[in-house]
């Protein structure tokens, strides 16, 4: 153990030492999460992966509900999927899986609600990284809310209908008072012979008719950011740090990698395995080196973030599950990437060359809210996915435990699966 543990400090010492290193694994992370941090707080952060997946929460469930969600479906911006149910849809939203969730929480039976005098009421959730789609989205659900109002104006057979039948609850009602049923009564039977006598060409190409029909609706439209409710407040800086740490650790596993190569190349690594210390010894003070370096530098950065650029950490706990996870996962990495050269500029190349398509793929190059499908679906393989996921679901998005348990698990599984295969490279060659 003692061994082990030397080992473990003089390449800690050894990264501590290289400046530029330092500034790879420390500076560049930080003027990344800075730049990028920025760039979202001023809205020009998040693109788009195609249409916007929105989860659909019916909750009054009949045609004039229907009627709507059909109208958000004739937009080819946006993907609908009927939820189970609203925890379902938040949950995939909070994680990421959907860009925001629509709750249905009162519409008129006709769709419309004018004359009925039953404004549309609409909660939308929507994912706090996805920002600079939130203006688009409520133009698409207002859209469809006045869409009602648009095919009333250009349907006059629909029109009249409508006044028709809204007359007929009106006569039906008793509560109301007969001085005002009597004046909408009048009102309503004027509409339909206004209905029944405006030309169909007139009334599809008149503007003006479809502009005045707004007035009497006033939907009540609520956009809330989808997070765990811990009562902290979240900015831009929050979805730019995990991002950034990520790279922290890409450059300690690289780091730590040249050093493998280095040592192998110039006899050191020769010398200590002349030493009374066994193969895995050695090696797993090369691991736990890195590892105990990407603790540190991850915490370093979080302690950065929380201090200078209030990024909030809404279970300490659970992030620093995700940080040994992490940690676990590149430091396995490292000891591969170690056995892909036998020179420190052909270990660099492959190094590097393995490296990035992990980075695009994962979202370290490529901001996971602006990637394509099919690339997501591709960075499973990433443990840089897997890492963002785990510090964003430990930070602010606000995983629960069993949540969490999915990325770190991968990470650890990971980690063990390339230091396994970094040993079985090294296995018989001259170290």
């Amino acid at each position: 153990m003692n061994a082990l543990l030397a080992i473990a400090r003089k390449d800690a010492l050894l990264l501590w030492r290289d400046k530029a290193a330092l500034f790879w694994i420390l500076g560049l992370p930080l003027l990344f999460a800075s730049f990028f941090g920025t760039i979202f707080s001023s809205g020009g952060g998040g693109g788009s992966r195609g249409s916007l997946t929105l989860q659909v929460i019916d909750e009054v469930d009949h045609a004039g509900s229907k009627q709507f969600v059909a109208r958000l479906a004739e937009n080819s911006a946006v993907k609908l999927v009927t939820a189970q149910s609203a925890e379902s849809a938040e949950t995939a939203v909070r994680k990421g899986q959907a860009t925001a969730y629509i709750r249905i929480v009162r519409m008129a039976e006709d769709g419309v609600g004018m004359f009925s005098g039953e404004s549309p009421e609409l909660v939308v959730g929507i994912d706090p990284s996805r920002q600079a789609e939130a203006g688009m989205l409520q133009g698409v659900v207002m859209e469809a809310v006045f869409g009602g109002m648009r095919e009333l104006f250009t349907d006059l057979d629909k029109g009249k209908e409508l006044a028709a039948q809204s007359r007929a609850k009106l006569m039906a009602d008793e509560d109301l008072p007969p001085a005002q049923k009597l004046v909408l009564g009048t009102f309503l039977g004027a509409l339909e012979k206004f209905f029944d006598q405006l030309p169909q060409s007139q009334a599809a190409g008149d503007g003006t008719a479809g502009g005045a029909a707004r007035g009497p609706m006033n939907p009540d439209v609520e956009f809330v950011d989808v997070t765990r409710d811990t009562g902290l407040k979240f900015s831009s800086y929050d979805i730019s740090f995990p991002q950034a740490i990520a790279w922290a650790l890409m450059s300690v596993a690289f780091g730590f990698a040249l050093s493998l190569v280095r040592e192998r190349s110039d006899g050191t690594m020769l010398r200590l395995a002349t030493a009374p210390i066994g193969r895995g010894t050695v090696l797993g003070g090369k691991w736990l080196a890195c590892a105990g370096m990407a603790v540190l530098v991850v915490i370093f950065l979080m302690l950065v973030g929380k201090l200078i650029f209030g990024i909030q950490i809404v279970d300490p706990a659970a992030l620093l599950v995700a940080i040994l996870s992490a940690a676990t996962a590149f430091a396995g990495l490292m000891m591969l990437l170690g056995t892909l050269g036998k020179t420190e500029a052909a270990a660099s190349g492959a190094a590097w060359g393995v490296l990035m398509p992990l980075a695009m793929l994962g979202g370290g190059m490529v901001p996971q809210i602006a990637m394509p499908k099919w690339m997501l679906t591709a960075g499973v393989v990433s443990p840089i996915r897997w890492t963002i996921e785990a510090l964003e679901g430990a930070s602010w998005r606000g995983y629960t435990w069993g949540e969490l348990l999915v990325p770190c698990a991968v990470l650890v599984a990971m980690g063990l699966g390339c230091l396994a295969l970094g040993r079985l490279r090294l296995r018989g060659a001259t170290i």
